[in-house]
Order: structure tokens, then C-alpha cells, then sequence
């Protein structure tokens, strides 16, 4: 079965760079993962992080894990992805957490205003629940309550 580079990308939605690329498409059931769904070229089922190393840097290396700089599990910036095994993935997560860093802290916004913009939007009209949003755009879905009643991003019309 032949990979569907054009459909992998498509469900991205790409930022700058420097910010998170938000993967769209189906998401895993863990509550709280949110870690996007994809297909491999062979067809298996992985992490879209894993699709997306495989496509923008090369293979994985048996053993190795694809790791986010960034800690958002929706993301697919390959800038924001790294190799490690699964020692240094705990070790890099501890590291984090040891420092006081939560997952984007420090980085640049996952979100952008167009993203907030979407947001209101999507759930105004009655497309996506505040759960379906978080999954989608990387946040949870308080992030995603406080900025559908303006508790946050009160700037944005």
C-alpha cells in the first residue's frame, strides 16, 4: 500500500518555523495524550510525529523513540522533533519538569490569534465540542474553555 504523503499533509496545520505544526486528523483516546494518529508506509498505525520524522529527517532507528522539543503531542514541526531512547525520552521529560517547564512553556504560543479566531468559531456554530478543539489544536480542554468565554486571549475579537 503506498504511503499518502499528500494526505498526511494535509491534515497538518503548519505555522511558522518556529511554532508548533498542529496535526487535524484522528487523535489516540488516552485522555490527556492527545497524540495525532497516522499511517506508516506500510500501512501500520503510529504517532503522526512518527509519519512526520520518517518524511521531513529519515528513518527511525530500531529502539528510538521520536521525542518533541516542544512537549506538545499534537505536533508535527520536524524542527520540534528529535531521536532518543526510551531512557532519554523519561530523562528529557524529568529534566523538564525538574526546571518548572510545562509542556510549550518557554517556546513560542502554540496557538496563534487565527487559531483562537478558528476556535470561537468552530464551536460557536456547534462543529466541535471543547474536548474535539483541544485534541486538535494540542491544548485541554479548560485552555480551550477560557478562551470560548474570553477568559484568556481577550484581545482577540
Amino acid at each position: 500500500m503506498a504511503w499518502k504523503v499528500d494526505v498526511f499533509e494535509a491534515r497538518i496545520r503548519r505555522g511558522s518555523d518556529e511554532e508548533c505544526w498542529l496535526w487535524t486528523g484522528p487523535v489516540d483516546g488516552r485522555p490527556g495524550a492527545g497524540y495525532g494518529l497516522s499511517e506508516s508506509p506500510d500501512g501500520r498505525r503510529e504517532t503522526a510525529a512518527k509519519s512526520a520524522y520518517r518524511l521531513w529527517i529519515g528513518e527511525i532507528p530500531q529502539g528510538k523513540h521520536v521525542c518533541h522539543r516542544c512537549d506538545v503531542p499534537a505536533c508535527c514541526n520536524p524542527r520540534h522533533l528529535f531521536l532518543g531512547s526510551p531512557a532519554e525520552n523519561a530523562a528529557d521529560l524529568k529534566r523538564k519538569a525538574d526546571l518548572g517547564l510545562r509542556r510549550g512553556a518557554g517556546r513560542p504560543p502554540v496557538l496563534t490569534e487565527e487559531n483562537v479566531t478558528s476556535i470561537r468559531r468552530q464551536y460557536a456554530t456547534g462543529q466541535k465540542s471543547y474536548a474535539d478543539l483541544g485534541k486538535i489544536y494540542g491544548v485541554s480542554r479548560a485552555a480551550i474553555s477560557h478562551i470560548v468565554t474570553r477568559k484568556s486571549w481577550q484581545h482577540v475579537a
